[in-house]
């Protein structure tokens, strides 16, 4: 013979009023999700924009590494080709050269030294 019974525990009304609040967080807790997912995702996408950003100053920057190179490079030819002795105008030339190569060893260095 089976029997069932069914008793009801009084619990102390506190312990009644936590177990509602514990249920009422419970149902709470997917949209507190859903809002720190949404937090996250924009921080995301904010650091998204920002790195954008930066790679495009980037390559901005090392684009004009390469045209100073390249102009550097066609100065070194230019005088390379010249002939005869070395005039002022040829070491004047030469001055500036030198003076742009430094100029590009300093800006690589400093680029190196902040990333």
């Amino acid at each position: 013979m089976n029997i069932t019974h069914t008793h009801r525990i009084e619990l102390p009304r506190a312990v009644e009023e936590y177990i509602r609040s514990i249920a009422c967080q419970l149902d709470c807790l997917p949209n507190v999700l859903q809002q720190m997912e949404d937090r996250i995702m924009s921080k995301i996408s904010e650091f998204d924009e920002r790195q954008q950003a930066r790679n495009a100053a980037i390559a901005a920057a090392v684009d004009g590494i390469a045209a100073d190179l390249k102009a550097l490079d066609d100065k070194i030819t230019e005088f390379q080709n010249s002939e005869g002795t070395l005039s002022a105008e040829d070491q004047a030339r030469l001055d500036a050269l030198e003076t742009a190569s430094g100029a590009l060893v300093d800006r690589l260095a400093a680029v190196d030294a902040t990333h």
